[in-house]
């Protein structure tokens, strides 16, 4: 059988359950740590679908899998792509295009380079649940339907957005789908068919149909884990991802400098034929696939290091698999131990993206010379016979060892409908190395991206790529604050001594006023009372700063890291060529010309401090730049004042990067190196449904419908329910300060409520009247997960309705409240700490009580906090409840 030509893997990208990155995937491989979770409250309500809670037809006893977050989020405007548009597309299509582009910009590829040019695209579908939600929704069809819910559309997305001429296909073999989608982008490079080829999978678990089809079928997991080879095991449990690589000839790859994460040395493919069943594999034909795939590589098997399985964990595909290696790799003399690795044992079965996140698991075992241990194995199958095998299942992180053979690794892939892949890899060669250039030469380093918010994010993302500490965000507002005050406060500059506020010799009125004027002129809105406590004036500022530190100024953005071994790092000019020919030049510049890596990574620091530095060292965008002609090429290598020249160009206008050889003449250019990809707007796309809604209540009748006919209304506790719906985003945790209630004025059903938003503080009123006033709102990206009080023998537990939401949620909340306070009602609270996606599920109420205040926690049933109130204080009140269930 003819050998065949090995391609290279030059780029990577990979967003996996417990890892929004290569970086994070590798630690969770390498720390044996499990991603399979409780299906997200934000997906489905599990427990409307649990056997076990609800007997019915339209139920499932497997309630867990592999999921990540942001699944909703796109960043559309990058693509010029309109929001109706992306809204009616299937996020499994725009997941792809970005992480296409991402591991283009990975493999140093910039995408706008690639137009017209032959460059394959293969994807590897299967299931799509959102036009099974937008049907079920009633989303109405639009000229946008058709290709938005296509499968092929995946692929020919990217080929449309990128204009990219080679074969765009998406390819559906069940689970075995992105390691066929890899055999057909190596044929096609083989064939010339393309010159580089973008080859991935993508699988999203965004409803609860599937769950129960395969639940009905007997192929989840009852433990709800994937126990791979194990006597324990049952079934396996779904994941998601989204993955793709950018493979390239080797030979190509090797005269670009690119650099090569491993080799695709062959793959094969079949189907098994007529088996026992439609969805029961056949041995003799996983055994054929494997040896194919081996004997066309020109490698020994007995020469792999590994094996990463196709591993389900089913009792029956189990011992089937084991036996298929045995026979296709037997034990010989001069062969090593063969590692058999399950990677859904950590993160579920991807399905379709299956294949691809097995190949990269074992890139990074091969480039970082390591095999990763298996979860969930107590005892092995007693069907399975590993004795006479080359074959072990590691338990935990071991070295590979050094050995002069090369390192080789086999991935495999079944389909339920009987598709078979292998795939025979082998490690990068680490003897090449970038060609020499003089230490202290200057070099032009350019970053662009499509706003501010992602150039400041660009250069963090570079930073953080090579362990690099960002600078100190409160460090300049600090300093600016303290001369601030202390000018206003008649002080002389700090000295190092603290200055005592006992020390002022003046009254705290006159105090505040000072500290209002400085924020002021700072353009700072952050709560003054967060000075209360403090001693000094130094720890005054502290606090103020990191008030303010935890506003968000920018746009929640995924920032990506790549995996790269410790033993492997990158020069000067290697980050400059990677940045100058792998990046599309965009809009939104930032250049500099340094001699280091260090002084680099300085400018990036002084950059996102926004401090001052040397015009001849670092040029913006934002700085109003006035356009200027392109410089008069030299003959040689360009020096320092010329590459200043092309710094102020590039950033001034809208010209693309220029040429290696523009700038350096015949210097060899090194070889890529690869650095961060772009940090993606994490900006919610999804359809609105059409089904309508029951009309949600007042506040007025929300309160009413738990007290006797009659009773009094106090509107100021509705009003915070009322700002609660005005104010909060989904995706941020809102932080409220000095909640103040007004007198309990009454509120009718038909009177609208009125919200003011000041410098510092909202309001809600009701014909002229102030219901509700808060200090200093803000709602916080990203927050630390709400922290749930603990059960003292002094708390009052309750759980609420079922089926509440809106204004009912809140009335019913504050209804036991008062009833917890003896029919009181609150008047004022310290703090507010909301959770608006937890808040949903939550149903368990805890109420602390503290002498006169009360310390509350809202949770849902496992234990998340959606709501905490800190510190409210509650005032008698003449009121007559109904009875509410609880």
């Amino acid at each position: 059988m003819p050998v065949v030509t090995p391609v290279a893997v030059v780029g990577m990208s990979a967003r996996l359950p417990g890892a929004p990155d290569l970086r994070a995937f590798w630690q969770l491989l390498r720390e044996g740590r499990d991603a399979v979770g409780q299906v997200p409250a934000e997906r489905w309500n599990w427990r409307d679908h649990d056997s076990a809670l609800n007997p019915g037809e339209e139920t499932t006893y497997c309630q867990r899998g592999g999921f990540m977050p942001w699944v909703d989020r796109f960043d559309g405007r990058f693509f010029g792509i309109l929001p109706r548009e992306a809204q009616g597309m299937d996020p499994q299509q725009r997941l792809f295009l970005q992480a296409a582009w991402a591991a283009l910009e990975d493999a140093g590829y910039a995408p706008g380079q690639l137009a017209k040019r032959r460059v394959g695209v293969f994807v590897g579908v299967g299931h799509a649940d959102y036009p099974t939600l937008m049907r079920r929704d009633g989303v109405p069809s639009d000229a946008w339907r058709g290709t938005g819910i296509a499968l092929t559309a995946i692929a020919n997305r990217v080929s449309y957005c990128l204009d990219l001429h080679g074969p765009s296909e998406a390819i559906d073999t069940a689970c075995s789908s992105s390691l066929v989608a890899l055999h057909r982008a190596r044929q096609a490079l083989q064939d010339g068919e393309c010159e580089l080829a973008i080859v991935g999978g993508v699988n999203l678990l965004l409803g609860p149909e599937l769950f129960i089809a395969f639940g009905k079928a007997g192929m989840l997991s009852h433990a709800g884990h994937c126990q791979t080879f194990a006597a324990s095991a049952d079934g396996y449990v779904r994941g998601e991802g989204v993955a793709a690589l950018v493979l390239a000839p080797l030979a190509a790859a090797q005269a670009n400098g690119d650099f090569i994460y491993g080799q695709v040395c062959a793959s094969a493919q079949n189907h098994g034929g007529r088996a026992h069943s439609f969805t029961a594999p056949n041995p003799k034909a996983q055994t054929e696939v494997i040896t194919r795939a081996w004997q066309q590589s020109g490698h020994c098997p007995s020469q792999a290091r590994m094996i990463e399985t196709h591993g389900t964990g089913t009792p029956l595909g189990d011992p089937i698999e084991i036996n298929a290696l045995k026979n296709a790799l037997p034990m010989t003399e001069a062969g090593t131990p063969i590692a058999l690795g399950a990677l859904k044992s950590q993160i579920g079965h991807l399905e379709a993206a299956a294949g691809i996140a097995s190949v990269i698991k074992s890139l990074l075992c091969l480039q970082h010379r390591q095999v990763v241990g298996n979860l969930h194995h107590d005892a092995l199958n007693p069907q399975i016979e590993l004795a006479g095998s080359p074959f072990y299942l590691p338990d935990a992180t071991h070295s590979m060892g050094e050995q002069d053979a090369p390192l080789l690794a086999g991935v495999s892939a079944f389909g339920f409908g009987g598709v078979n892949a292998h795939v025979v890899l082998k490690a990068a060669d680490r003897g090449s190395e970038s060609p020499g250039v003089p230490d202290g030469q200057p070099y032009l380093v350019l970053l662009s991206a499509k706003d501010e918010d992602g150039l400041r994010a660009r250069a963090r993302q570079l930073l953080a790529a090579f362990g690099e500490p960002l600078p100190d965000a409160g460090g300049a507002l600090r300093q600016a604050l303290d001369e601030r005050l202390r000018d206003l406060l008649g002080l002389m500059p700090g000295n190092g001594v603290a200055t005592r506020l006992a020390e002022l010799k003046m009254d705290a009125e006159d105090f505040v006023g000072c500290l209002e004027q400085a924020l002021d002129a700072l353009q700072l809105d952050v709560p003054i009372d967060a000075w209360r406590g403090a001693v000094s004036l130094e720890e005054v500022v502290e606090r103020l700063v990191g008030e303010a530190a935890v506003q968000p100024e920018e746009a929640a953005r995924l920032e990506s890291l790549n995996a790269m071994p410790g033993d492997l790092s990158a020069s000067l000019a290697a980050i400059a060529r990677s940045l100058q020919e792998g990046r599309d030049a965009m809009v939104r510049r930032l250049a500099v010309v340094v001699d280091s890596r260090e002084a680099l990574f300085e400018q990036l620091r002084a950059y996102l401090g926004s401090s001052d530095c040397p015009s001849d060292t670092r040029w913006h965008s934002a700085d109003g730049l006035t356009a200027k002609p392109a410089p008069e090429a030299g003959s040689g290598r360009a020096d320092r004042a010329l590459l200043e020249q092309w710094a102020a160009h590039w950033v001034a206008g809208k010209v693309p990067s220029p040429g290696w050889a523009t700038l350096y003449g015949d210097e060899p250019r090194p070889h890529k190196y690869p650095l961060p990809a772009y940090p993606w707007r994490l900006e919610r796309v999804w359809y609105s449904a059409a089904v309508a809604a029951p009309a949600p209540a007042t506040p007025a009748q929300a309160w009413l419908d738990c007290w006797a006919p009659g009773a009094a209304l106090p509107g100021s506790c509705m009003a915070l329910a009322a700002l609660v719906g005005h104010v909060a985003q989904p995706s941020s945790v809102l932080h409220w300060n000095d909640v103040c209630f007004g007198p309990p004025v009454a509120l009718a059903a038909s009177d609208t409520l009125h919200f003011t938003r000041a410098p510092r503080h909202w309001q809600v009123s009701v014909n002229g009247q102030v219901l509700l006033q808060v200090e200093t709102a803000a709602a916080v990206a990203a927050a630390p997960v709400l922290q749930a009080l603990p059960v003292t023998a002094e708390g009052v537990q309750a759980t609420l309705p079922q089926g509440l939401d809106g204004y009912r949620l809140w009335a019913a909340l504050l209804t036991h409240l008062s009833t917890a306070a003896g029919t009181s009602l609150p008047y004022r609270i310290r703090t507010l700490a909301l959770d608006p996606q937890a808040l949903r599920d939550a149903r368990q109420l805890i109420v602390e009580r503290q002498g006169m205040t009360f310390d509350v926690a809202l949770c849902t049933a496992d234990g998340r906090c959606a709501l905490r109130l800190a510190g409210m204080q509650m005032r008698a009140f003449d009121l007559v409840r109904q009875q509410v269930s609880a």
